[in-house]
């Protein structure tokens, strides 16, 4: 059986199948709250060298209703305390120092582990993610919908550069870059219900459990539409879409050479040094430890060309 059966497989038996189960499982369910939480919405993203647009990843979420950010460092070097004071001193955002390598999911564990039982949702995000909800202005109205759901996941709409070369100092991100790609990414972030016991977390995708009459049942979130998701699955997406998640991946090409650069560096101890220096690495040394890292399977090359027809390349032109 090759790869594309499989996958026609899941997507046309397995998977509406499955969502049957679950559906009928939850047709008479009630909405599940965590009535002490004390914040009602709240996001855990970790971070690393953000300051740029620190303030207004922060000031955007608390206008579309985010009641609390608990935000973990991790092994920033930029000025970004100044910035994170004022949020701190008023109880907005809680700044945990995180200085492990590769720690993402480590941090979403913790987070939910520690600060789950003082919320009733948390969205786990980062920094270059921004939650935009179409039909209410308020995420909290918009997420009481999924009250008997383990979880909802929020699909990406990719950002590119926009053609910029430089960030402007002037304008805010969502301001500059307006490019991004036709269609939703098949992929996204999830946010737990926290009234449910938490059996599974990973970064693109959550379960929970349900008892029913003692016994356990494990169970995938649900995408905007009430689908279940059993991701990796492959499984549609909403038709109609009421909220998204608009992913700045690259930026400029200049904020995005950097950030290629610093994970480059992360291979070798001096060249790490010297880029937390300041000091740019030479083409050579680059090269030399993309050899080394693509020999190593610490990461793996990607070449941009071009097709028949020019089909297939507009995403990497974003």
């Amino acid at each position: 059986m090759n790869k594309t059966m499989k996958i026609a497989i899941k997507q046309h038996i397995i998977t509406p199948t499955v969502n049957m189960f679950y559906r009928s499982m939850f047709a008479m369910r009630r909405p599940c709250i965590n009535s002490d939480a004390r914040y009602m919405f709240a996001i855990c993203a970790i971070f690393r060298n953000e300051a740029r647009y620190m303030r207004e990843w922060i000031e955007y979420h608390l206008l579309i209703g985010v009641d609390h950010i608990f935000l973990y460092n991790n092994f920033s070097t930029d000025d970004f305390m100044p910035i994170l004071q004022p949020y701190i001193e008023k109880g907005v955002v809680t700044l945990t120092e995180w200085p492990h390598e590769h720690g993402q999911m480590e941090c979403y564990m913790h987070c939910s582990a520690n600060f789950g039982k003082s919320c009733r949702w948390i969205a786990f995000i980062d920094l270059d993610e921004y939650i935009c909800p179409h039909e209410a202005t308020d995420i909290k109205e918009w997420i009481k919908r999924y009250e008997k759901y383990p979880g909802v996941i929020l699909y990406w709409l990719m950002f590119g550069t926009a053609g910029r070369l430089h960030p402007d100092p002037e304008k805010t991100l969502i301001e500059q870059y307006t490019t991004s790609w036709q269609e939703f990414r098949n992929t996204g972030k999830p946010i737990w219900n926290t009234a449910f016991p938490l059996e599974e977390l990973f970064v693109h995708y959550l379960y929970g459990s349900v008892s029913i009459f003692g016994i356990k049942f494990k169970v995938p979130m649900v995408n905007e539409s009430g689908s279940f998701v059993m991701y990796p699955d492959h499984h549609p997406l909403p038709r109609h879409n009421t909220i998204r998640i608009n992913h700045y991946w690259s930026k400029s090409i200049e904020e995005y050479h950097d950030k290629m650069v610093e994970a480059v560096c992360e291979l070798d101890d001096d060249m790490a040094e010297k880029f937390l220096m300041g000091e740019e690495p030479t083409v050579d040394e680059i090269r030399a430890t993309i050899r080394k890292g693509t020999i190593d399977c610490s990461f793996f090359a990607v070449l941009c060309g071009t097709s028949y027809r020019n089909k297939g390349v507009q995403p990497l032109l974003g």
